[in-house]
């Protein structure tokens, strides 16, 4: 089930850029499996009433927004998550769990 966030996260990533590790609500995960990058979203997403303004992670500002999706899991052991993170002007933001 897909559950709708727009919460501020710490996104760890590598020196390419993909995520490498999430902190979320207290919680340190670590990226399971190869993460997705998806793009050409358009320059907002739409997460309940305000829209988050996110900054494309491309060094061409033409080429979209980036999104990433990939599983997260507990460091501590627990199970794993899918997410949808995005770079906002504030940082990283959750867009949505898949649990």
């Amino acid at each position: 089930m897909l559950v709708r966030q727009a919460e501020v996260v710490q996104v760890g990533t590598t020196t390419s850029g993909s995520p490498r590790s999430l902190t979320w609500d207290g919680v340190r995960y670590r990226v399971s499996d190869r993460p997705t990058r998806w793009s050409g979203r358009g320059d907002g997403w739409d997460f309940g009433p305000d829209p988050v303004a996110v900054r494309s992670a491309d060094a061409d500002p033409s080429a979209g927004l980036s999104l990433w999706r990939f599983q997260a899991t507990p460091v501590d052991g627990g199970p794993s998550v899918v997410v949808d993170v995005v770079c906002a002007d504030g940082g990283w933001v959750l867009l949505g769990v898949v649990r």
